[in-house]
């Protein structure tokens, strides 16, 4: 890997099982099994992959208390669960259930209701999310993902929200499919910022450019390929 940075790896942008419309928290352990020996370093629950705005925080939380138990027979996997909502409060309850839970970190999307929210707003309700839910160890993960979420992350905020908070601050999922940012990432950043590239097919220029990794849905069956 060209980042040494702790979560440094590939990621499946797991699916969340499901049973007649149900949560299917029974399929759980044999997922994440089969994640593992697949070689992924981790999975991330909650993402765009696992439908993860079509499920409540009751149920989030859940899986998440699931996805926990069974990692305990999995040494090293690890868990990113995104709890990024429109709410700032949902955000912070998910995103502290997450650390309390011992997930290895958060991925969070910005409040993608509210598409004309400058950086500046953006920098003040990430802070929030970082001063009240994630630990001095803890590590934050932006989700960068505007043709979804219909607004993202800018170089500028990323700087300014790593030099605030260095560790918390982890790095960002780059799922923009835009080639030329991953190559301003690098440049700008570096290792500092722990860059996962969303697009398989970018990986290989996303790692010359100093990325951490992926967390991708083909990853789910693709693992050992970008391992």
């Amino acid at each position: 890997m060209t980042s040494q940075h702790p979560l440094a790896g590939v990621y499946a942008a797991a699916v969340t099982p499901l049973r007649d419309s149900a949560l299917d928290l029974d399929s759980v352990p044999r997922l994440l099994a089969f994640l593992a020996s697949r070689g992924c370093h981790g999975a991330v629950l909650f993402g765009t992959t696992g439908e993860g705005p079509s499920f409540s925080s009751a149920e989030r939380e859940a899986l998440m208390r699931c996805a926990r138990e069974a990692r305990e027979a999995m040494p090293g996997f690890r868990l990113i669960a995104g709890t990024g909502t429109p709410s700032l409060s949902e955000t912070i309850d998910l995103t502290k259930l997450a650390f309390d839970l011992g997930f290895d970190g958060v991925l969070v999307v910005p409040p993608y209701y509210f598409r004309k929210a400058t950086d500046n707003g953006l920098f003040l309700w990430f802070s929030e999310v970082i001063q009240k839910a994630v630990p001095e160890d803890g590590f934050l993960l932006g989700y960068h993902f505007p043709n979804v979420a219909g607004i993202g992350f800018s170089l500028e905020l990323l700087g300014r929200l790593k030099d605030c908070f260095p560790s918390q601050f982890a790095g960002l999922k780059d799922s923009s499919h835009d080639a030329e940012l991953a190559r301003q990432l690098g440049q700008r950043f570096g290792s500092d910022l722990a860059v996962f590239t969303g697009t398989d097919s970018y990986l290989q220029l996303a790692m010359q450019n100093k990325a951490a990794g992926c967390i991708t849905a083909p990853a789910n069956i693709l693992s050992t390929d970008l391992r």
